[in-house]
């Protein structure tokens, strides 16, 4: 069973006892415009990762990269909150046709490998994932 997480609003624990789970998967999004605009504590944030890291079930954390929204800091504090250990994938946009927000469109494969380098230097286990 996976759990596709929203941690930040609940305890990772509390949801696991609710729902055992196999695998949890953790989006780290746009962290300065997300977080402002949804007035998150980063501080539960990086609790919640915390928990999830010393939890002893199998988990991801992943970014899927706006053009519009993520930049090359995003990613420096994306890779200071991880551990090293840590699995992270980074995720090309891609308009289903039902999004909030029209208009977003994905980065270029440069950009996305640009990225990469960035965060690999502090978690090597780093990937693209969904690349065409």
């Amino acid at each position: 069973k996976k759990c596709v997480g929203d941690f930040m609003q609940r305890r990772s624990k509390e949801l696991y006892d609710i729902a055992p789970c196999d695998r949890i998967f953790f989006g780290q999004n746009d962290l300065d415009e997300f977080y402002k605009a949804t007035d998150l504590d980063i501080n539960k944030i990086t609790e919640s990762i915390s928990i999830i890291e010393n939890f002893g079930i199998d988990f991801e954390f992943r970014t899927t990269v706006v053009k519009q929204l993520h930049n090359e800091q995003d990613f420096l504090e994306i890779s200071n909150m991880l551990s090293s250990s840590s699995p992270y994938f980074i995720q090309s946009f891609r308009d289903s046709g039902n999004i909030l927000t029209p208009g977003l469109t994905s980065c270029d494969i440069e950009t996305l490998n640009h990225y990469l380098t960035i965060v690999k230097n502090k978690l090597p286990n780093s990937k693209l994932r969904g690349i065409e």
